[in-house]
């Protein structure tokens, strides 16, 4: 995942991201890569692509962090 994020901007690797293999995704680095560009989500229309392939990086990471592939909590 980081090579794409470092090969392509940050339009293109969001498109590109979801289409790893979740062994090619490390969580902490998907959740690196929302919170710096959070601002892709800024000023843009609702039904703009960006902004859905965006929402749907954030849905990804969600499952990879706390769906059904997640570590169990620890209580």
């Amino acid at each position: 995942m980081a090579d794409v994020a470092k090969t392509y901007d940050v339009e293109h690797a969001i498109y590109f991201i979801p289409l790893l293999l979740r062994g090619q995704i490390r969580v902490d680095e998907l959740r690196d890569f929302i919170l710096r560009n959070m601002a892709c989500l800024r000023g843009r229309q609702p039904n703009d692509t960006r902004t859905t392939y965006f929402r749907s990086l954030i849905c990804l990471y969600d499952w990879l962090a706390f769906g059904p592939c997640a570590d169990p909590v620890q209580t």
